[in-house]
């Protein structure tokens, strides 16, 4: 398909808005139904988005990775807050199966921290106990590095809680 102008066209994702919320899908085809359902129920409906919600706090943007409730970590995120247009924190939280596994998960990312020094330095772990433990890792950015590299270029922290073998 072109464009009146000649140029090819792309599907882009649709965005819909909301009051203080924006939601959209990249994948073009696949339906919004579980962000903002019309009948049923949402994903806000279950106790692991609740939690990761609750873990990230007030962020501009968040990146989800599907929920796997048979794996060790059933859910994680990625947000990204901004104070000034000078400093940007970017937090990994985390749903573990227990809180062993929080606490496996918490010594793989602490462990990522000390080994890849000085690319996530000042980054602090912390883990939240309870039914549904939450691992959270809050990681500030200089003004020289890039919002969102934690999901760009610096991926190591969060890969390093997604796999199986931690």
């Amino acid at each position: 398909m072109r464009a009146a102008s000649g140029c090819p066209t792309r599907t882009v994702a649709q965005p819909v808005l909301a009051y203080r919320e924006i939601s959209y899908n990249a994948k073009g085809d696949t339906s919004l139904a579980a962000v903002r359902p019309k009948n049923g129920t949402s994903l806000a409906d279950k106790k692991e988005y609740q939690r990761v919600a609750e873990c990230l706090g007030d962020v501009y943007r968040a990146d989800f990775l599907p929920l796997t409730p048979a794996k060790p970590v059933h859910l994680s995120a990625l947000g990204q807050r901004v104070a000034t247009t000078a400093k940007n924190t970017e937090i990994l939280c985390l749903v573990a199966k227990d809180e062993a596994t929080a606490d496996r998960a918490a010594a793989k990312l602490r462990s990522v921290v000390a080994d890849d020094a000085p690319t996530f330095d000042g980054t602090k772990v912390t883990v939240e106990k309870g039914e549904q433990p939450v691992v959270r890792a809050v990681v500030p950015d200089t003004g020289t590095q890039r919002p969102g590299r934690l999901i760009q270029s610096n991926m190591e922290l969060w890969m390093a809680v997604t796999s199986s073998e931690f």
